[in-house]
């Protein structure tokens, strides 16, 4: 087939006097019939493109299923006087939600995969059955009320991230009928009972899809009737409402990039009054907890690695702050649990998380590490304040996301459960870390597996996928995936790459590749593939990239600068119109992106920092680019599905021999289609296009 042409319809944009012509500006109008033409003709163009690929992809879907034990039942959780499970079951897509009473501790005692429900325990939930009559079905928030009666739970059905709220009554609900009691409609998705059991706090979106109103509704009354709690005015900011553990305070929290600001309500005292607990101030960052009348706050005052320090509840201004936990300067601070006697600070270092214990009676403290190398440790739920028991969760990329406790006393760690796959042994693959060397000469680490057989004493180039992100001071912590074995099994190795706008290495690895840093990024990848190619682990013919958001925003950046030093490239909801997008504010989220990308709309050397990097606007007309599947959700809120569109378009008109896909979600939005054997069928896909493109005898590799 042809590839699908867009009509070029001139228009100008630009500022300080650098004037660009985009014509493919107007292909953000999705209300545009000619634009839903153009898409459809490019989910018509991709099935014919990849019709050869079915057999393999059908064999990929085939390998995942393999793996994957359909029927499965999470770890109990124990909440007040009930243990909450969640089970998925074998040919549905969605989870069920039970809970039965707390009877003993043999009342925790992990189901079985395929076990039926115990005598006592209730389906709170059956998602499957609320979500059977749309084609997508995003569960948001799912919260149980303080006295456990009631359940509220949000949900989006188009991709929009737009939710509405159902709320049902637990001690009168028959889940085959869906009965609920109330209803809300167009909010962002959080929800946060007060303790009273009455009311509820619920967020709305502004034109520009920011939270930026805190609501609180009182059952059975109309939601017009609703109180409003607090309004940011300022563009740049988002607002969450969250509580503390404790239930003795909700938390309204705005939040730009780099300042956040922190209102209480006192839920003993009533639900609207709030105060703000210390003054926004630029660049101060903060969050709170609150146990035994001390707030416990994570802070970057004077601290840009994060500490923590104490207040007393009757003064929490900053002159009152006691240090519990230091800062460092080679160490970040992210989060705390706080229990009756001790408090439990996650952290992270070299590309590596850990946690800090401390006793709060006897102040002692001590670190404990993950159980192997190169994984990731973090929090599990623990809502039980009265327990010295920390539970938590490990992965790496070749074990499966294990659920252990923590004694904080003993230091004595129990496995309650590793997540079950079939056909799978851990010890047949190897993980490791290596170090690429960046332009500035910065060591950027990668983690890395494969196949025990890849190792040999003369190793040759083997095919390789390089996975980058790099922005949001998100870190890219090592995690496993069943999909990902049928790309190991073939010989493939699979890379992380920890590059610089990510979080790995703390709070300067995230500024030094943010604003007007943000090349560095897309050096340090640059750096890892050239890493990879000189210990011949890979070479360029068998070197694949992929990224997506902000990640596909570093492949198309690092494709433009290194075009030759890949074979294929998949850039799933790609942001590659960075400069276009932060110039319009008319777009979501534009202005509460400035203070990761730069404002290039009242800076003139922003705008043109960003011109140097945005990958529409880099497009080389000389080079073949690496064969390219790109994706979009046409209800994207987050990347417009315009971005990739445009993008794809441009990528062909500049060079006829550039091959690129677009497969375009027309009932999806950011996260792409809903429903875990949907999410199954996406990843066949896109690993049957990453391992044709870069073996024309795929079959055999």
């Amino acid at each position: 087939m042809i590839p699908p042409k867009a009509n070029k319809v001139a228009h100008e944009v630009g500022n300080f006097n650098d004037t660009r012509t985009d014509d493919y500006f107007y292909l953000k109008d999705k209300e545009n019939p000619e634009v839903i033409k153009l898409l459809e003709a490019e989910n018509n163009y991709y099935s014919c493109e990849t019709e050869h690929l079915k057999d393999l992809t059908n064999q990929i879907y085939e390998e995942i299923l393999s793996h994957i034990v359909e029927d499965i039942r999470s770890v109990p959780i124990k909440i007040k006087q009930w243990v909450y499970i969640t089970r998925y079951e074998k040919g549905f897509q969605y989870p069920v939600f039970t809970r039965k009473p707390y009877l003993n501790e043999a009342s925790l005692r992990i189901p079985s995969p395929g076990e039926k429900l115990d005598e006592d325990e209730t389906i709170l939930l059956d998602v499957n059955r609320v979500a059977k009559d749309f084609e997508y079905f995003g569960l948001g928030d799912f919260q149980i009320s303080i006295d456990t009666h009631l359940l509220a739970f949000s949900y989006d059905t188009d991709g929009s991230e737009i939710y509405d709220i159902n709320i049902l009554d637990l001690n009168d609900y028959d889940d085959q009928t869906n009965k609920q009691i109330d209803f809300l409609t167009a909010t962002s998705g959080t929800i946060v009972w007060h303790k009273d059991n009455i009311h509820l706090y619920y967020l709305k979106l502004d034109s520009q899809m920011r939270p930026y109103q805190v609501w609180c509704h009182e059952l059975l009354k109309q939601q017009t009737e609703d109180t409003l709690i607090y309004e940011e005015l300022d563009g740049a900011f988002f607002v969450d409402v969250t509580s503390t553990k404790d239930d003795n305070f909700v938390l309204i929290t705005s939040k730009s990039k780099i300042t956040s600001e922190v209102r209480i309500i006192d839920a003993n005292l009533g639900f609207t009054q709030s105060t703000v607990f210390v003054e926004r101030q630029t660049g101060h960052e903060y969050q709170i907890e609150h146990l035994n009348s001390v707030f416990y706050i994570v802070t970057n005052l004077n601290a840009i690695n994060f500490k923590v320090m104490t207040c007393d509840i009757s003064n929490t201004q900053v002159e009152n702050w006691k240090e519990l936990i230091a800062h460092s300067d080679n160490v970040r601070v992210e989060d705390l649990e706080v229990f009756k006697n001790h408090i439990v600070v996650s952290k992270r270092s070299n590309a590596n998380t850990f946690f800090e214990v401390l006793t709060i009676d006897n102040g002692t403290r001590y670190e404990f590490f993950g159980t192997e190398p190169f994984c990731s440790t973090y929090f599990n739920i623990n809502p039980d304040i009265g327990t010295n028991i920390l539970r938590f969760t490990s992965q790496s990329l070749k074990t499966p996301d294990t659920i252990s406790e923590l004694n904080l006393d003993t230091k004595k760690v129990k496995n309650l459960w590793q997540r079950p796959y079939n056909n799978f042994k851990s010890d047949d693959y190897v993980t490791n870390r290596a170090y690429g060397k960046s332009k500035d000469g910065t060591a950027i680490p990668y983690t890395f597996i494969y196949k025990k057989d890849f190792s040999n004493s003369e190793p040759k180039a083997r095919p390789c996928l390089l996975y980058a992100y790099g922005a949001y001071e998100i870190s890219l912590d090592p995690w496993f995936s069943p999909s990902r074995l049928s790309l190991l099994d073939r010989g493939f190795v699979f890379v992380i790459a920890h590059v610089r706008g990510g979080g790995e290495n703390g709070r300067l690895w995230y500024e030094n590749g943010k604003k007007q840093n943000k090349l560095n990024t897309f050096y340090d990848v640059i750096s890892v593939a050239n890493d990879l190619i000189s210990k011949k682990i890979t070479n360029p013919e068998l070197l694949a990239i992929r990224g997506g958001s902000a990640g596909g925003l570093t492949v198309g950046a690092v494709i433009n600068m290194a075009p030759d030093m890949f074979q294929v490239a998949v850039a799933e909801v790609p942001f590659v119109d960075t400069l276009t997008t932060m110039c319009d504010k008319s777009l979501p989220l534009t202005i509460t992106e400035w203070d990761e990308w730069g404002n290039p709309l009242d800076d003139e050397q922003e705008y043109f920092y960003i011109k140097k990097y945005s990958p529409y606007d880099n497009i080389n007309a000389e080079v073949i680019y690496p064969k390219l599947l790109v994706t979009a959700g046409l209800n994207d809120p987050r990347v417009g599905f315009q971005e990739p569109t445009k993008w794809t378009q441009k990528l062909r008109e500049a060079n006829n021999s550039n091959k690129v896909l677009l497969k375009v979600e027309m009932g999806a939005g950011h996260q792409g289609p809903s429903g875990r054997y949907k999410e199954f069928e996406q990843e066949a896909e896109i690993l049957a296009f990453i391992v044709s493109s870069i073996a024309d005898d795929y079959q055999n590799i």
